[in-house]
């Protein structure tokens, strides 16, 4: 029967697919498998040989030319899977809002839903941990950490509307949300205090550093960054008394990230309002030496890179601090009690150099020299986020990227003695306003936020203060003033005042692109009444017998 269908030229066809068909030989010749277009075919069309018109689920020719209906194609048998042996893994935790944020009154709801979604996700810029789970897990267990957060919520509901084109809280409602944020402010100061009366000063460090972070964050807040300064060098404090008792098995146990939090709280204390012990600044300018020492030739990872960056800055700025002789900036705050805060004064009996210059020149090659080393182990990540825009870490990589030129700028002022050496860096600023425009313009960062740790506003001061080219000079300005934002304790538009009033200082009189040596400004404090809002400006211009003081006013009071 088969050699007959043979003959006939006739296939019997199996039940399975035909591309499970295995070749029929006749007289030794191999018979061609089916093609494509014989595959495409359905069972009617090839029992009688005529062609397929591809239409499914039934083929019309094949409607047409039989009285039954069409058969269709055929199906694909679809191999049974064979089941995989699969290790059974715990579930991950997940993370679910704290029950004390789904509680509570109408304003307490909104002011938590504005600390998660608003302000802790923007509160660090490279550590989210501290704001985004320890304080929660704090605040789950201590009902002062739970009024803290709620008043940070209510302040950035303030700060936020003030610095939009006008929508949100204004009038009636902005004084409510202030007046509930301050109730909130005065509930976790009281409970603090209850809070370290009844423990011991060991066992309670840990909250009481939360608790630091907390009043340093809301004072800034609320325009007082005397009172925030303040409680940051007590903040300080603890931290040392706590790396001497680290070896001791009775210590409480700190979380890494949260004593990260505190170095760059260092940074902006020690980067600008330098009221530091000297004996501080002399310790830790050699702290790390060991770790950078082993630092890695290229980062694998953001996070080593970050740790390490944060490490020299705090040993470059705290050896600058302890060898300055002079200061180029003071900052003043009149309290309302009458009294005076004064920032980055050095007293008569402190101007005696504490090194020779020698060794403080072979020290300074040697902060100059781990910054170098750090630049050059960054290049391959940072590169990959200049060809990638949409990399995950675009931001912290820019702004550790601008770090780092700050921190060579400082370094490279440090041994100076004339103004006229910052035009041998006029590349050095050309960078920080690039990539600081770079980081501005990114769709992932949010435009007029509040920032507790160091971000763009300290690096800008540089160029306008310090970059005499007056196009990149108003391009720097223009970065601080275009849209407002706080960082710390500095503001950006109050930060562009100052750098206007000086650029106005130094161009006044001089006709040439080229701004000489005598219209320079070495030095200027800034004196701020907190009571009224009014600044007081003084400057010294020019150098030697020849150099006179400008003064000058600006009204912050409406900020």
């Amino acid at each position: 029967m088969e050699q007959k269908n043979l003959e006939r030229g006739e296939l019997m066809m199996p039940e399975s697919t035909v591309e499970n068909q295995k070749p029929v030989r006749k007289n030794g010749n191999r018979i061609k498998r089916p093609g494509p277009e014989e595959r495409k075919r359905n069972k009617t069309t090839k029992a009688r040989h005529v062609k397929c018109d591809e239409t499914r689920p039934a083929c019309l020719r094949c409607l047409r030319i039989s009285d039954e209906y069409c058969k269709g194609y055929e199906h694909t048998i679809i191999p049974r899977c064979v089941a995989e042996r699969r290790v059974l893994l715990p579930l991950s935790v997940l993370k679910a809002a704290p029950a004390f944020g789904r509680h509570g009154s109408q304003d307490e709801v909104g002011a938590f839903r504005a600390y998660c979604e608003k302000v802790a996700p923007r509160l660090s810029y490279s550590n989210d941990e501290v704001w985004q789970r320890l304080l929660l897990q704090a605040g789950q267990e201590n009902e002062f950490i739970r009024n803290a957060i709620f008043a940070i919520g209510g302040f950035s509901r303030r700060t936020d509307s003030s610095r939009t084109s006008g929508e949100g809280y204004t009038g009636i409602d902005a004084v409510k949300s202030d007046k509930a944020a301050l109730a909130q402010y005065g509930k976790f100061l009281e409970g603090t205090k209850k809070y370290i009366a009844s423990t011991g000063r060991k066992e309670g460090r840990r909250l009481a550093m939360i608790a630091c972070l907390l009043v340093v964050c809301i004072e800034n807040m609320q325009y007082r960054p005397h009172n925030a300064l303040r409680h940051a060098q007590q903040g300080l404090k603890l931290v040392d008394e706590i790396s001497e008792d680290e070896r001791s098995s009775s210590a409480e146990t700190i979380e890494t990230e949260l004593m990260q939090q505190f170095s760059r709280l260092d940074l902006q204390i020690v980067g600008c309002y330098d009221v530091q012990a000297k004996d501080v600044h002399r310790k830790l300018k050699g702290e790390g030496a060991n770790l950078i020492r082993e630092m890695p030739a290229s980062f694998s990872t953001i996070e080593e890179a970050g740790e390490y960056l944060d490490l020299i800055m705090r040993r470059a700025f705290h050896f600058m601090a302890y060898t300055n002789l002079v200061h180029k900036a003071q900052f003043k705050f009149g309290l309302e009690d009458g009294t005076s805060h004064k920032m980055l004064c050095i007293g008569d009996d402190e101007r005696q150099p504490r090194s020779t210059q020698f060794v403080v020149q072979i020290e300074h090659e040697i902060y100059v020299s781990e910054i170098r080393r750090w630049d050059k182990a960054f290049e391959r990540l940072f590169t990959e986020v200049l060809w990638n825009p949409n990399h995950p870490n675009a931001i912290r990589a820019l702004m550790m990227k601008v770090h780092s030129i700050t921190t060579a700028l400082s370094l490279a002022d440090h041994l100076s003695t004339s103004e006229l050496h910052w035009d041998d860096l006029l590349p050095e600023f050309r960078s920080i306003v690039y990539f600081s425009k770079k980081l501005l313009e990114h769709p992932a960062y949010v435009k007029g936020q509040f920032a507790f740790d160091m971000g763009l506003i300290y690096p800008l001061i540089m160029p306008t203060l310090n970059c005499r080219d007056r196009k990149l000079r108003r391009e720097a300005i223009d970065l601080l003033s275009e849209t407002p934002w706080r960082e710390a304790h500095w503001d950006s538009a109050h930060t562009a005042d100052v750098a206007k009033f000086v650029m106005q200082v130094e161009e006044e009189g001089v006709e040439t692109e080229f701004i000489p040596e005598w219209a320079r400004v070495s030095s200027f404090e800034v004196d701020i009444q907190m009571s009224t809002g009014m600044v007081y400006l003084s400057c010294l211009r020019g150098v030697g017998e020849a150099a006179v003081t400008v003064e000058g006013t600006l009204d912050w009071s409406g900020t």
